[in-house]
């Protein structure tokens, strides 16, 4: 199966993955300091590096709890 239907949105497999590596990306790029807190979360914020490491770990399982579903046999085919 290459696509799911969540709430109307269909997702493909080759979207959910790259999904996955873009925000792995950005954890390791606001990690090493190539991207600030603020460019993933905004401003305004008291703890800004762990809400933005926060943010984008949520993506991640978000995304990966999508893929597994995918790969589920309980996941009906989607036309």
């Amino acid at each position: 199966m290459n696509e799911i239907n969540i709430y109307g949105t269909t997702y493909s497999r080759e979207y959910i993955e790259s999904q996955i590596k873009n925000y792995q990306q950005m954890r390791n790029d606001l990690n090493s300091g190539a991207i600030t807190p603020r460019r993933v979360v905004g401003t305004g914020y008291k703890n800004s590096r762990m809400v933005a490491n926060i943010w984008i770990a949520e993506n991640i399982v978000r995304y990966e709890t999508l893929k597994s579903v995918m790969d589920s046999s309980l996941t009906p085919s989607v036309k």
